[in-house]
């Protein structure tokens, strides 16, 4: 059987609680996250933390601590997304995603896990 293809748009603790639920239902499928931030995932409300000195950049990584422990998540940064085609299973990005199917596409404005096919 082929492995599941994910793709999450956003890497928001949303996007991240998304990508960490998914790898505890489906250990082998894929997971990928796209970003269009420069910086890796992080805890936004701990800003004030980090300009006090109270935490460091570390500390503030959605990736590896607490909820977010899942491995196998493949955050793309940089990766706008362009165009999204549920009925063709594909998601465009600059720079593009080299055409994959997506067996699965998720996406953070919804409010739940929406499953295109």
């Amino acid at each position: 059987m082929a492995l599941t293809r994910y793709v999450i748009i956003g890497a928001s603790a949303a996007g991240m609680a998304a990508a960490q639920s998914i790898r505890e239902l489906d250990p082998q499928g894929t997971i990928t996250v796209l970003s269009a931030e420069s910086d890796q995932p992080y805890f936004r409300p701990l800003i004030p933390f980090l300009i006090d000195g109270k935490k460091t950049v570390a500390d503030i990584s959605l990736l590896g601590q607490g909820p977010y422990t899942a491995t196998g998540i493949d955050v793309r940064l940089n990766s706008t997304v362009s165009a999204v085609s549920p009925s063709n299973q594909t998601v465009k990005r600059c720079p593009p995603l080299s055409g994959q199917d997506l067996s699965i596409l998720l996406e953070q404005e919804y409010s739940g896990v929406e499953y295109v096919i």
